[in-house]
């Protein structure tokens, strides 16, 4: 297992001459009623991270507060089937989960993403919820997913306790999610490729204990593969640089007064030392 440090970071270059549609099309399915700052935080890390363009398709009741929380976002919604199969086509990565709730639509939308999306897919949150319940769903995953839990969901997705978990985490997601790439997510993130590497990184602290942070997470990763990286190098390079954004915003404000935002805004620090 490889422990991530600095020496490992290589961020996607960046042409001078270039526009928004070059560097990166990220797409990011979520946001219930009630729920977009989920969605608002996944859309801002992506930009931060360097991608050109974000669509997110949400619920229509937050069309208002998503546009006032992160105008620079494209936004559609759930319930346009023809803006959905476009948007897959356009984009280069998709994040789909975050604040998404579990119903049944929810269901139909993360079933089209995995059946038709041939494109890397970041699944987060709600997401990870609703294919720990359902066994066709799970049997759709491949290759192209990279799956985002907490421990608890984690022991959702495999029926394995979170003691257990804790006690060998690589050899859980091993013997039930090898097909994928995952990054488990703890004190440490422990990561295990559909590849084959296998990553650690202890980049992060007590800062990133606080909701949204995870949404945060899933737009690094979606942003650095729609700006030209794969999964196996895209994934362990979110991980650490979010862990250091983290400490970053830690520093300045004090680990428990750190909220979602704040590591957001530390990204952009954190990218100005590589």
């Amino acid at each position: 297992m490889i422990k991530i440090n600095d020496s490992f970071i290589r961020l996607p270059s960046r042409e001078s001459i270039t526009n928004k549609g070059d560097a990166g099309k990220v797409l990011i399915i979520g946001g219930d009623v009630g729920m977009c700052g989920a969605v608002a935080f996944a859309c801002e890390s992506a930009y931060r991270m360097g991608c050109g363009l974000v669509r997110a398709i949400v619920h229509t009741e937050n069309r208002i507060p998503l546009q006032t929380l992160i105008p620079e976002a494209v936004l559609g919604f759930w319930d346009d089937d023809t803006l959905l199969e476009t948007s897959l086509e356009w984009a280069d990565a998709v994040v789909i989960g975050v604040g998404f709730g579990v119903g049944e639509i929810q269901k139909k939308l993360l079933k089209i993403v995995l059946t038709e999306c041939k494109k890397p897919i970041v699944i987060d949150a709600d997401g990870l919820n609703i294919l720990s319940k359902s066994r066709a769903l799970m049997s759709k995953i491949s290759a192209n997913c990279v799956l985002t839990p907490h421990l608890v969901e984690l022991s959702r997705l495999t029926g394995v306790s979170v003691d257990e978990i804790k006690k060998d985490t690589l050899g859980v997601i091993k013997k039930s999610l090898s097909a994928v790439s995952v990054a488990a997510k703890s004190d440490v993130t422990v990561m295990h490729l559909a590849s084959g590497e296998e990553y650690i990184s202890a980049s992060g602290n007590s800062s990133l204990s606080t909701g949204g942070t995870g949404d945060v997470l899933a737009g690094m990763i979606a942003s650095l593969i729609a700006q030209g990286m794969d999964i196996r190098t895209a994934l362990p390079t979110a991980v650490y640089l979010h862990g250091r954004a983290g400490v970053k915003a830690g520093e300045r404000l004090g680990e428990r007064s750190v909220i979602a935002r704040d590591v957001i805004s530390a990204i952009c620090e954190i990218l100005k030392e590589f």
